[in-house]
């Protein structure tokens, strides 16, 4: 499994990825972000991480509720979380059926 995260100042996002099961980061984000620089907010580090690290207890432990398919978003300046469903892409490059 991924327990990915990301930050950028105020903002953060995490999602549990399972090979074979979920959208990978591919399926996710089709397209590069741009280059930039960006702050990294420690508080920011801290809520995303902890969400990972939350995540990947779980998938050891097998309790609650994994963000499989789920990209959750921290707002750390309006605090806030939202989340926004995912799927896998059939035609991924990375992750579809048909290079198993």
């Amino acid at each position: 499994p991924l327990f990915h995260g990301a930050i950028s100042g105020y903002l953060g996002q995490a999602t549990t990825i399972i090979p074979g099961k979920t959208a990978c980061l591919s399926c996710i984000f089709p397209r590069a972000p741009p280059a930039s620089v960006f702050p990294a907010l420690g508080s920011t580090c801290g809520v995303i991480g902890s969400i990972q690290v939350t995540e990947a207890i779980k998938y050891v432990t097998d309790a609650g509720k994994l963000l499989e398919n789920r990209l959750l978003f921290w707002d750390g300046l309006n605090g806030c979380l939202d989340e926004m469903a995912c799927e896998r892409n059939s035609a991924c490059r990375d992750c579809s059926d048909s290079l198993q």
